[in-house]
């Protein structure tokens, strides 16, 4: 055998070998969602009901597709220990907060599904679990929480951010007069500053 002959032989087998391993890898990769809120978070009305509508990036890493069956938004409050759930109602793929909107404007959510490789952005609104809501002054931290498709355990996402909450806010917030407001996490602000402090 040349020595051409022998090079040629080692390369077939090494193609053979990694497409068995992809194969193989494809095969045990299963549906791998990640939900990701953006960390700028709209308070609005709808219906005369105070919603938390956050934008997610919503995406599967893995080979197979599936769907995210359900998410659960919580609102806690440090400084006297209470939390307040907020679950998925609508959908839309855009919000402006200087818009009217009405209801037959969102979907209604009822599961996010992705194929393999996928990526969707969407706000989701978010109402109150239960129906009596008085949101606290202060500062309160936020996390998303996902059930996926056929798994009985749900996953904590990441990141966790935090709000400062004004008393201002919330009037306007609470109120059926009151105006969409875009409110900013408080690592948003921190990260402005840290790049201006570098600038200087």
């Amino acid at each position: 055998m040349t020595t051409g002959e022998t090079v040629s032989s080692i390369l077939a087998v090494l193609s053979l070998i990694i497409s068995g391993i992809t194969a193989y890898l494809t095969l045990l990769s299963k549906f791998k969602a990640r939900v990701v809120p953006k960390r700028r978070v709209i308070l609005t009305q709808i219906l005369n009901v105070p919603y938390f509508v956050l934008e997610c990036e919503f995406s599967n890493i893995g080979a197979k597709s599936g769907a995210i069956e359900d998410l659960l938004l919580t609102v806690s409050h440090p400084e006297t220990g209470s939390e307040f759930s907020f679950v998925p109602h609508l959908t839309k793929p855009q919000f402006n907060i200087f818009d009217k909107y009405n209801i037959t404007d969102f979907g209604v959510f009822s599961a996010i599904s992705l194929n393999a490789k996928e990526r969707r952005e969407l706000h989701i609104a978010f109402r109150p679990l239960l129906t009596q809501f008085s949101p606290p002054v202060g500062l309160v931290k936020v996390h998303t929480s996902v059930k996926i498709d056929g798994q009985t355990e749900w996953m904590n996402s990441t990141p966790t951010f935090s709000l400062r909450l004004t008393q201002n806010i919330i009037e306007k917030w609470v109120s059926p007069e009151g105006e969409a407001q875009q409110i900013e996490s408080i690592e948003i602000g921190q990260s402005r500053q840290t790049l201006l402090e570098k600038k200087q």
